[in-house]
């Protein structure tokens, strides 16, 4: 296992991603995600993770997501306790929106009368 992570540390900087990936998943197959985990955290595979192409952007998704997730889970609860049961609609808008976009509506909440005038 040494020497195949040494090959994929030497090897250029984009090929190290797709190589460590599939090493990964043979390791997976294999049990062995603990060791390649441990033995992959002493070597520079990869220089900085939001650098990498394919695994940077879907870390950044993922982080944002979850920002979104967060926003979504403070601002439903005290929707319904100012304003009663939300309707499926305000749901689905609520759910398309931006990050901004649902901090601006939670901003909003102490301001309005109705949860109509959220979004208007």
């Amino acid at each position: 296992m040494r020497k195949i992570l040494n090959r994929i540390a030497e090897s250029e900087p984009a090929e190290r991603g797709r190589a460590l990936a599939g090493f990964l998943i043979l390791a997976g197959l294999r049990e062995l995600e603990e060791v390649i985990e441990r033995e992959a955290s002493q070597m520079p595979l990869l220089d900085d993770i939001m650098d990498h192409k394919v695994l940077g952007r879907e870390f950044k998704r993922g982080l944002a997501q979850g920002r979104l997730d967060g926003e979504l889970a403070v601002l439903l609860p005290l929707m319904e306790k100012r304003f009663g049961p939300i309707t499926p609609e305000m749901r689905e808008k609520l759910a398309k929106m931006s990050t901004s976009d649902v901090e601006t509506v939670s901003l909003r909440l102490l301001d309005v009368g109705s949860a109509e005038e959220l979004f208007g």
